[in-house]
């Protein structure tokens, strides 16, 4: 669980993931549950969602051990309510550049038509 990683482990594997994710090397697919995506690799999964509304709303990361549906690393963005240490600012940053990438490649963010379109290949 996030609480059992210090919060450096935390942002290097939140880094690494963005790293990855930008480079192509994660490829990350919609769950059917809007705004959750999903990866899956050989030794894991991974979830990326975002939990609760509004203000409130943060960034979420999961792993597990494939075929298996309990998380046993799990991040979330701090959101402190009082001024952030400089690492939490790192953390919440890189966790919303995630979804955001993330987000962003997403179909559901497309029209019905350039969807019908892009299957006349």
């Amino acid at each position: 669980m996030s609480n059992d990683l210090p919060l450096n482990e935390q942002l290097d594997l939140v880094r690494r993931t963005v790293a990855q994710t930008l480079a192509g090397k994660i490829e990350w697919k919609e769950t059917g549950e809007a705004g959750t995506y999903r990866s899956v690799r050989p030794n894991a999964v991974a979830v990326l969602d975002r939990i609760g509304t509004g203000m409130h709303a943060r960034v979420r990361l999961r792993f597990s051990p494939p075929g298996q549906s309990a998380f046993d690393t799990i991040i979330t963005q701090v959101l402190t309510e009082g001024e952030p240490f400089r690492e939490e600012q790192d953390l919440d940053g890189q966790l919303e550049l995630l979804y955001a990438r993330v987000d962003a490649r997403s179909d559901r963010h497309r029209t019905s038509a350039s969807l019908f379109l892009d299957d006349d290949d």
